[in-house]
C-alpha cells in the first residue's frame, strides 16, 4: 500500500488522494486474481482432455462398440479422479499477493512514464544497439546518454526533471538520436519536438504558457504546457536552444529548477516525469578541430557564455557530439543505398564503388556532417531509378556521378558525330 502512494503520487498528476491510491490498488488487485497459477493451468488442460474423453467414448456407445465405450469410460474417471484432488490442493493453497512488479507493470500501462519503461538490461541493451545501428559515428555519446538512462528507474525525487544539453556540429545526428531516443523510451505519440528559432521573439512565450488576461487567445488551451499536462511522461526536445529569446530560456531555467511552472491561468504544471533534451551547434565553428580536453572546455565556456551558467549549472548533463570523419560518411552512404535497393526490389540496381566516394564529395560533410547526403542520393540515384521504371526497364547501372566528365565525353562525341560527317576520322569507333 505504501508503494502505491509513493508512485501514484509521483506519476498520477492529474488524480488526487486517496483517489488515485484506491484506484490503482483496485486494478492490481483485480490483475493479480485473474493471473493463473501452473496448478490451474494443469486443470484446464484436464478439463479439456476429460470433454474429448467423453465426446470418443459417446461416439463409440452410438456405433454400438462397447468394449471401447468401456476402456474410454475407466480413463474418464481416471481423469475425473485427478482434477478432484488437483482442485481440493488449490483450495488450501495461500491467497495471491500483490508484487511491487505487478503495481508498476499497471502504473506503466497507465502512465507510459519513460522511467518505468527501463526495467532491464536487456531493455537497454537493444535499445543502444538500436541507436547504434541509427546514428552512426556516435557511440560515446549514446553510451554517455544510456548511462544516465540506467539511473532514471531508481531516481525518486519528488521533483526531478531529467535534462541534456547535446553540443556538436551540424549534421552529426543530435536530433536524429534525440528523436530515436524518445521513440524508444516513450513512443512517437509523446515525443514533443520544438524548433526554437521560432521563440525568436519575446511575445512568442506565450505559446509555452499561454496568453495573458485580456489578449486573444486566454480561453483557448493551445500552448506547449498544456500539451505537457495531457502527456505528463513525455520527452521534450528543443532544437537549437541558442536561438531562442532570453524569456524564454528564463522560462526553461525555472522548469530545470523546480520541476514545475504554472501556466497564465495559474494552473500547475509538474515536469517530474518528462525527459528534456536540448541540442546546440555552439562552439562548433570551422576553427573548432578535435576533440581533446582543452577543446571541450573551450566549447562548455562558449556555451556558458551565450546560455549563461545559471543555466547550464541546472542541465543534467552535457553531451558533446564527435564531428563525422570520411569512414562514417562512407558508412551512412553505403546505408542509404541499402536501404534504397530493398525500396525498389524489383530493379536490378548497381552502383560502382566510385559513386560512394563521389557523394562524399560533393555532400562536403566537413561542413555539413551527413545532413546532405539524403538528398544527394534522391538527386542523383533515385531519379535515375524513377526514369528507368517509367521507361519499363529493370536494370540500372551507375558509374559515376562526376558532371564535368559527362559533359566532356558528350563534347567528345559531338566532334566525333561531326567529323564523321565531314568524311574524317573513318577508322574511329564509338563505345
Amino acid at each position: 500500500i505504501d508503494k502505491i502512494i509513493e508512485l501514484s503520487n509521483k506519476y498520477l498528476n492529474d488524480r488526487n488522494q486517496p483517489d488515485k491510491s484506491i484506484d490503482i490498488l483496485d486494478e492490481v488487485c483485480s490483475k493479480v486474481s485473474l493471473k493463473k497459477s501452473k496448478m490451474e493451468i494443469k486443470i484446464n488442460e484436464l478439463y479439456k482432455e476429460l470433454k474429448e474423453t467423453t465426446n470418443e467414448k459417446n461416439k463409440y456407445i452410438v456405433n454400438n462398440d462397447f468394449d471401447k465405450a468401456y476402456l474410454l469410460k475407466d480413463k474418464e474417471e481416471s481423469i475425473s479422479t485427478i482434477i478432484n484432488n488437483l482442485e481440493l490442493k488449490n483450495l488450501n493453497k495461500t491467497v495471491k499477493k500483490v508484487t511491487e512488479e505487478d503495481i508498476k507493470n499497471v502504473i506503466k500501462n497507465r502512465t507510459k512514464a519513460p522511467m518505468l519503461n527501463i526495467k532491464s538490461n536487456n531493455f537497454i541493451k537493444e535499445m543502444s544497439n538500436k541507436l547504434k545501428n541509427k546514428v552512426l559515428g556516435q557511440d560515446q555519446a549514446i553510451e554517455e546518454l544510456l548511462k544516465v538512462s540506467k539511473r532514471l528507474r531508481f531516481d525518486n525525487k519528488e521533483s526531478s526533471c531529467i535534462s541534456f544539453l547535446f553540443a556538436g556540429p551540424t549534421g552529426v545526428g543530435k536530433t536524429e538520436l534525440a528523436k530515436l531516443y524518445g521513440e524508444y523510451l516513450v513512443g512517437k505519440d509523446n515525443v514533443i519536438k520544438l524548433d526554437m528559432s521560432e521563440y525568436s521573439e519575446s511575445h512568442t512565450i506565450s505559446k509555452i504558457i499561454g496568453a495573458p488576461p485580456g489578449y486573444i487567445g486566454y480561453s483557448d488551451n493551445k500552448n506547449i504546457l498544456e500539451e505537457i499536462k495531457d502527456k505528463p511522461n513525455s520527452i521534450i526536445i528543443l532544437d537549437e536552444i541558442e536561438r531562442c529569446h532570453k524569456s524564454i530560456l528564463n522560462i526553461f531555467l525555472q522548469i530545470l529548477d523546480e520541476g514545475r511552472i504554472k501556466d497564465s491561468k495559474g494552473q500547475l504544471v509538474r515536469f517530474d516525469n518528462t525527459i528534456i533534451i536540448m541540442t546546440t551547434n555552439i562552439g562548433f565553428d570551422k576553427k573548432s578541430v578535435g576533440f581533446n580536453s582543452d577543446k571541450e572546455e573551450g566549447i562548455n565556456s562558449k556555451i556558458k557564455n551565450i546560455l549563461g551558467a545559471e543555466f547550464i549549472n541546472r542541465i543534467y548533463k552535457t553531451i558533446i557530439f564527435n564531428k563525422l570523419e570520411k569512414e562514417t560518411i562512407t558508412e551512412i552512404i553505403k546505408k542509404e543505398l541499402t536501404e534504397l535497393k530493398q525500396k525498389y526490389t524489383n530493379i536490378n540496381i548497381r552502383i560502382n564503388k566510385k559513386v560512394i566516394n563521389e557523394i562524399a564529395d560533393i555532400s562536403k560533410y566537413k561542413d555539413f556532417g551527413a545532413r546532405r547526403i539524403n538528398k544527394i542520393i534522391k538527386d542523383e540515384i533515385e531519379s535515375k531509378i524513377i526514369d528507368t521504371i517509367l521507361n519499363e526497364k529493370h536494370i540500372v547501372n551507375i558509374y559515376n556521378l562526376n558532371k564535368k566528365v559527362i559533359k566532356i565525353w558528350q563534347k567528345i562525341k559531338k566532334v566525333y558525330n561531326i567529323s564523321q560527317k565531314r568524311g574524317k576520322y573513318h577508322g574511329w569507333k564509338w563505345s
